[in-house]
């Protein structure tokens, strides 16, 4: 499922999906955004925009709290936009992105 959270960020909730599997996941994600030319008018040549992806996971936290967990994630969300931005951050276990 995809929630919009902000302006421009949103959150994707991946259930029972492996931390390799949900990077890989986000990981693709953030690669199809990256090739993909975005119209902006009829005499302006496309764009490419790209984004930054957090990750964390419920076996973070025992029991799992959903107000942490996102603010785990938005933490990595944050750690990928330090690093340079187009990238992927997670936390540790990975069960939600923000993008």
């Amino acid at each position: 499922a995809l929630y919009r959270v902000g302006g421009e960020e949103f959150a994707a909730l991946l259930i029972d999906l492996p931390a390799n599997e949900a990077e890989a996941v986000a990981e693709r994600l953030r690669k199809a955004v990256a090739s993909t030319a975005h119209p902006v008018g009829d005499d302006a040549p496309p764009i490419r925009v790209t984004i930054s992806i957090g990750l964390a996971g419920k076996t973070c936290l025992n029991p799992p709290d959903p107000q942490r967990l996102y603010g785990m994630a938005d933490e990595a969300l944050y750690d990928a936009k330090e690093a340079g931005r187009n990238r992927v951050c997670a936390a540790t276990t990975v069960a939600i992105a923000v993008a």
